[in-house]
């Protein structure tokens, strides 16, 4: 039984975004038409419909296994979807490698690069950090499937309370809930050594295909980027607040999503757009970032419209297209109106 729940948490973390992601990637450049791009994009796929699809649930107070039936049959239908959109990407995604320049130094820079990897892996499974915020954030999942309910009692005492609106708008603890509910596997279980990892490797993805538009005619420098970033990261615990102690130590925790994989993804689709040729993909990530910023922490609200206001000026500056300012303001209007959702329920 035990690997009957195994299999089907594998199967959610890692075979359902890899399917999801074959909608956003179908309309992006070759380039980025890879393995890792496409988990990638699938799991912003899976954070913006959960937002979509859970919030009405949340602020209408209805029940958490209704919620659990509701997005699953939706995830379900968009899988199918997807897997039909993106028929034609199978060939490109396994033939990748086999179109990449073979260089001795960058293959070496690759293998160090995998190996610094493993023991953040290793580390984050076997050396789990208990953050003390558990006692609040893995209680919400615990609680919403004892008793059927969502950001209505007290994770300390158990009592109800009035809807907790500041934390409901952005349910990540719910999602790592809906993640138990289908496994069977307790949400601590699936944070602490699950999606420790899961987003971890999330994170080097970002910025491995950052890479790509960085180093596009140093592609040997590629290897070296990672190798540094991934030092970075070891080396990155200065103090409580940085974005390496987060990702390093409480993965699982939605501000730390925001920091270590959704911010610098937002870096990634402005590369993006900078490119000669933008693509409707990468219109679609952002927006989908968006939502998934929100997602996953409250500041989203005021961090998100700031960084495509800025993104925008200085894009629309180097292409000299202002038009620029109006599409990322469009790309931002579902984060504004989730916005005005939290303001009028306060």
């Amino acid at each position: 039984m035990n690997m009957l729940h195994w299999g089907m948490l594998m199967l959610l973390v890692l075979a359902v975004p890899f399917f999801l992601g074959m909608i956003p990637v179908s309309y992006t450049g070759k380039q980025h038409q890879t393995p890792a791009f496409v988990w990638l994009s699938g799991w912003l796929v899976m954070f913006t419909v959960f937002e979509l699809v859970g919030i009405p649930f949340i602020l209408l107070q209805k029940k958490y296994s209704t919620l659990v039936l509701v997005y699953s049959i939706v995830i379900g239908c968009l899988v199918i979807i997807s897997l039909f959109v993106g028929r034609g990407l199978w060939k490109k995604l396994f033939s990748f490698w086999g179109q990449r320049k073979k260089n001795k130094w960058s293959i070496i820079g690759w293998i160090v690069f995998g190996a610094l990897l493993a023991f953040q892996v290793y580390m984050a499974v076997f050396y789990e950090y208990y953050d003390g915020d558990d006692a609040y954030y893995l209680a919400v999942p615990v609680l919403s499937d004892a008793f059927d309910t969502m950001y209505l009692r007290d994770c300390y005492t158990g009592y109800n309370y009035d809807l907790d609106i500041r934390h409901a708008m952005s349910p990540v603890p719910i999602f790592i809930g809906w993640l138990s509910k289908l496994s069977g596997i307790h949400p601590t279980i699936i944070a602490h050594s699950v999606l420790s990892v899961a987003w971890l490797l999330l994170m080097y993805s970002v910025y491995a295909e950052m890479s790509k538009l960085l180093f596009k005619k140093k592609e040997q420098y590629r290897s070296l980027f990672m190798c540094l970033l991934a030092l970075w990261y070891l080396f990155g615990n200065v103090t409580i607040s940085t974005a390496e102690t987060f990702i390093m130590t409480r993965t699982w925790q939605g501000k730390a999503l925001f920091a270590g994989v959704l911010l610098p993804c937002i870096y990634l689709c402005f590369l993006m757009l900078v490119e000669k040729r933008e693509t409707k993909g990468a219109w679609l990530l952002l927006v989908m970032l968006g939502i998934s910023s929100v997602f996953a922490t409250s500041v989203a609200f005021m961090l998100v419209p700031t960084m495509y206001g800025l993104g925008s000026v200085f894009i629309g500056w180097r292409k000299r297209d202002w038009r620029f300012v109006f599409k990322m303001f469009f790309a931002c209007i579902p984060v504004l109106m989730l916005a005005l959702c939290f303001v009028l329920n306060r």
